[in-house]
């Protein structure tokens, strides 16, 4: 009953927020992003692995993913969403190392609901991701299983590198300093 009546107050009802958004993703405009129906990992404690649901600027939900190998999931400020991806390719199984741990090392970015790239990460394991304020750029933090980092730069509209630097170096570039181990 409470939940009612917050929504009412609200101005919106619970159909609204479980409401079929088939479309949606072709006008609406995504503000967050997470990862549900995650799963269930013996022995791993890191990022959250499952589905990615947008919330968009109505506060309607829509899940952009049906396979859950996603994680690490953002949303820029024009709207694209991006997530880490740890699947086979175009199957819900995991790739994972000789321990079972999920191998992270592609970014996936969507514009409206549609793949738009694909990103490769120089190492096993996308560590940190984000997209920067420019609206051009994303940079990622990946790692091996051992050993330094590296920070990469990557163009937003074909996903080609223009930059790459070992977290450990001393002098960065402007980009990479919020990844400087």
């Amino acid at each position: 009953m409470r939940t009612i009546l917050l929504c009412l107050i609200a101005g919106f009802s619970l159909a609204s927020l479980h409401a079929d958004q088939t479309g949606a993703e072709a006008t609406k405009k995504p503000v967050s992003a997470a990862i549900v129906d995650v799963r269930k990992l013996p022995d791993w404690s890191g990022d959250p692995i499952g589905n990615v649901e947008v919330t968009y600027e109505d506060k309607s939900k829509d899940h952009w993913t049906k396979l859950a190998t996603a994680m690490m999931p953002k949303v820029a400020a024009d709207g694209v969403v991006g997530w880490g991806d740890c699947g086979k390719k175009g199957t819900n199984e995991l790739l994972t190392n000789d321990r079972g741990t999920p191998v992270g090392s592609r970014l996936v970015l969507c514009d409206h609901g549609k793949v738009t790239v694909r990103i490769s990460s120089a190492m096993a394991f996308i560590e940190e991701w984000a997209f920067e304020a420019d609206g051009k750029h994303v940079v990622v933090k990946s790692r091996a299983a051992h050993g330094p980092a590296t920070v990469q730069r990557f163009l937003r509209a074909d996903g080609s590198a223009v930059g790459e630097v070992k977290a450990f170096e001393e002098k960065m570039p402007e980009w990479a300093k919020p990844y400087k181990e």
